[in-house]
């Protein structure tokens, strides 16, 4: 009797296990699609808007018939905001200062040093703690001249909800698999109870993994930093003596390559015009010394 009693609570398990991975989760590959409730949970949901829902979807209310919003939101905030500066390499340590008095950190940087072909430059990516983002944005914008900024914010409310409840119900499952496991009387029962738990085990880690990438996503959020040179940032407005120092300095631009490639090619030039000479001379005594035979070779009158 005591062997259908554990098999029969396995059995039960799996079942109850099944809403921790029916479709529509974040989670692939269940044992079954029974959607299941937990006994004590509710089986209510919650809105994108942070409202909570009945079973028939009408909104959830307390005794006092007040509709509940205790569920807070969960938003991921990212931006990218461009400055222009005299010096933009000079700029990396005060962002690090900046990050770093908001509670935050460098993510990752890069930069590129003046050359012949460009300006300066460092682009940076800084994860500062939600509630002091704006802040901190509005810090870094104030390091030079404004070029550029855009900003959003995705609402994962629904997502990190439902990966709560999801772990809940697999960590009871996990407890009761493993009460099973320590009570299984006979091999069928505890390889079954085994299989059973590496399945279950193996997504809850999933679901941890998720739960925490998600909390940190909505806890630091991304703030992608590009800073320029002066000289690169586009003016507001041009006039004609604009415009005509522009084609000018284009013009000594392009008179400077031309110069470069003809001091390239000048001595390749010279080699080329030997070579021209010697097979003129050469070809010119072959066509003299054949005139002298021919002359030789023809008879007096």
């Amino acid at each position: 009797m005591k062997r259908f009693l554990v098999a029969g609570a396995l059995a039960s398990t799996l079942l109850l296990a099944g809403c921790a991975s029916g479709t529509g989760g974040l989670t692939t590959g269940s044992v079954d699609s029974i959607s299941a409730v937990e006994p004590g949970m509710d089986s209510g949901m919650v809105t994108a808007e942070g409202l909570k829902t009945n079973a028939d979807g009408s909104v959830a209310s307390d005794a006092s018939g007040s509709v509940s919003t205790d569920v807070s939101r969960s938003v991921i905030k990212t931006a990218s905001v461009s400055v222009a500066v005299d010096h933009p390499l000079e700029v990396a340590p005060e962002l690090a200062t900046i990050a770093a008095n908001a509670g935050g950190y460098v993510q990752d940087s890069s930069n590129s040093p003046a050359s012949e072909y460009q300006s300066e430059s460092i682009y940076v990516t800084l994860r500062i703690p939600a509630d002091k983002f704006d802040a901190a944005t509005a810090e870094v914008l104030a390091l030079g001249t404004f070029v550029s900024s855009s900003q959003s914010e995705s609402d994962v409310t629904l997502q990190v909800t439902d990966v709560d409840a999801r772990i809940a119900s697999l960590t009871t499952s996990v407890d009761r698999l493993t009460a099973l496991m320590a009570n299984a009387t006979n091999t069928a029962d505890l390889l079954a109870a085994e299989s059973a738990l590496a399945q279950r085990q193996a997504e809850l880690d999933s679901l941890v993994s998720q739960r925490d990438y998600l909390s940190n996503q909505v806890d630091l959020a991304t703030l992608s930093v590009s800073v320029i040179a002066t000289t690169d940032a586009a003016p507001t407005s041009q006039s004609f003596w604009d415009g005509l120092s522009q084609g000018w300095s284009a013009l000594v631009n392009a008179g400077s390559v031309f110069v470069v490639a003809l001091g390239f090619l000048l001595p390749w030039l010279a080699i080329l015009a030997v070579i021209a000479f010697a097979a003129l001379v050469i070809i010119w005594l072959s066509i003299r010394a054949s005139r002298r035979r021919h002359e030789s070779s023809t008879p007096e009158e």
